[in-house]
């Protein structure tokens, strides 16, 4: 009886980890988007935004450093 609840909490949690990713990616996917098909990017000032996407991708690349230097969670590692 406990063999067969862990297997199906191993198959909630396996289930629920798949739902999180693909809500993750179309969340990233749809915000793309919507930069992408709409002029929200002409209304800021070229400098500003041009600094903002540099500083954004320098931030996730160092996430991702810390994230394997150290055993931490990617939010944690963006976070330091």
């Amino acid at each position: 009886m406990n063999l067969r609840k862990r297997s199906s909490m191993n198959d909630r949690t396996t289930v629920l980890r798949a739902a999180s990713r693909i809500l993750l990616y179309l969340g990233v996917g749809l915000v793309l988007a919507g930069f992408l098909y709409t002029d929200i990017l002409e209304w800021l000032p070229d400098d500003l935004t041009e600094d903002i996407i540099r500083l954004s991708l320098y931030t996730a690349a160092a996430g991702v450093v810390l994230r394997f230097l150290y055993p931490l969670r990617y939010a944690n590692a963006l976070l330091l």
